[in-house]
């Protein structure tokens, strides 16, 4: 009698074992899906759309560096201007959500090409690089722009994980006409930041959950989280850089301005936006976003 329990209490022990692998294995595999996986929840009429930035562009490509398609949304300003601005929207967003600061930048004389980021659905891309690839992606468009006028002079702009991308971009070795960048509520790393979001959003620890992600991400994709990060891609930068946040940003927590900032070894300056959540700076107040960051670009234009 006491065999045939202990056989039951072990076999109800690999059961719930079973299980529990089971469980943390399909939750893992959401985590990859849910964090690199693009599901687009707005249509975006690339040709006739309403939207002040499709109606005025002209869409132009170029190739990435590993050999993806990609496009962006040109604005060539009606006044002679050898001035542009490469605007990189966030996570899982699309160029029309940057057309509020690119707008800013052509009513003030600017030429502005808003790329869509691989892996959303315009450009190509099978998955959502969190900027790790997309930083070279940046030089292919710096590349482009240089290859149309011999006179340019460049400014990086980003939100988000554009803002991710952008300063990572500044890590690389950069054309002499890339003057500036400004990077808005971008995150220190994807470890950083994915270890953040699960815990606020599932109330789990990254370990072991982030930890065999990470594993995952880099057989699927070639990515590892760790190196997706603007905090090690700063200290190689010699492009002066506006760090901008919000101080009521919850999704990418304020506190990273200052490791970011800390970090880069540009010439750079900072400010934060009282009371603006993630990506509303601009909205939350206008009147100090705007004078920040003109009063920043136009000390190296």
């Amino acid at each position: 009698m006491k065999t045939k329990t202990k056989i039951i209490t072990f076999s109800s022990a690999l059961i719930l074992a079973a299980l529990l692998t089971v469980g943390f294995v399909k939750i893992v595999q959401y985590m990859c899906r849910y964090g690199l996986n693009y599901t687009e929840t707005v249509k975006v009429n690339y040709e006739k759309g309403e939207q002040w930035i499709i109606k005025n562009s002209e869409k132009v490509e170029t190739t990435s560096f590993d050999g993806l398609k990609l496009k962006a949304c040109f604005v060539k300003n009606s006044i002679d201007s050898h001035k542009y601005g490469i605007f990189m929207h966030g996570y899982k967003d699309n160029p029309v959500k940057m057309e509020d600061y690119g707008h800013h930048f052509y009513d003030n004389g600017w030429n502005i090409i808003i790329p869509g980021q691989r892996g959303h659905s315009w450009s190509e891309g099978t998955f959502i690089d969190m900027g790790f690839f997309a930083r070279k992606d940046v030089l292919s468009w710096i590349n482009y722009i240089n290859q149309q006028d011999s006179e340019a002079k460049i400014l990086l702009y980003g939100v988000s994980m554009g803002a991710a991308t952008v300063m990572m971009a500044t890590g690389l070795s950069l054309p002499e006409n890339v003057l500036c960048a400004v990077e808005d509520c971008g995150y220190t790393s994807i470890w950083d930041q994915f270890s953040y979001r699960l815990k606020e959003e599932f109330g789990l620890p990254s370990f072991p959950f982030l930890t065999v992600a990470e594993k995952i991400a880099e057989q699927k994709y070639g990515m590892d989280f760790h190196s997706i990060s603007p905090e090690n891609q700063l200290p190689h930068s010699r492009t002066p850089t506006l760090f901008i946040h919000g101080t009521a940003d919850d999704f990418v927590p304020y506190y990273m301005m200052d490791i970011l900032f800390k970090a880069a070894a540009c010439e750079k300056e900072k400010v934060s936006i009282p009371d603006a959540k993630h990506a509303k700076s601009i909205y939350e107040n206008p009147e100090l976003y705007w004078q920040s960051v003109d009063s920043f670009v136009e000390k190296y234009f």
